[in-house]
C-alpha cells in the first residue's frame, strides 16, 4: 500500500491508505479504520509507525501505572532558573 497515513485525534488512532495504478489491470485501492483507545494508558506522543514488506506496524507504547494519576497523565516538570 502506498500513501498511508497515521493520525490521533482525541482518543482515535486513524490509519488511511491508498494506491492508484494507472494501468487498467489494477483496482485503486484504499483502506480507512479508526481504532479507539484511551488515551491516558499510552504515551501519544510516542507513537511510531514502520511500514516493512507491505505490512504496517504501529506501536503504542504504554504508560507505567506510576505515570498515570487519577487517570490523567502526569508530567514531571523542573524549573531552571
Amino acid at each position: 500500500m502506498k500513501n498511508v497515513k497515521i493520525m490521533v485525534e482525541k482518543n482515535k488512532l486513524i490509519v488511511k491508505g491508498g494506491r492508484q495504478e494507472t494501468s487498467d489491470d489494477e483496482k485503486n485501492l484504499k483502506y480507512y479504520n479508526k481504532i479507539k483507545f484511551e488515551p491516558v494508558l499510552f504515551k501519544i506522543s510516542e507513537i511510531k509507525a514502520e511500514m516493512k514488506n507491505g505490512l504496517l506496524k504501529v506501536v503504542l507504547p504504554k504508560l507505567k501505572e506510576e505515570e498515570r494519576v487519577n487517570g490523567r497523565t502526569s508530567f514531571m516538570l523542573r524549573w531552571i532558573d
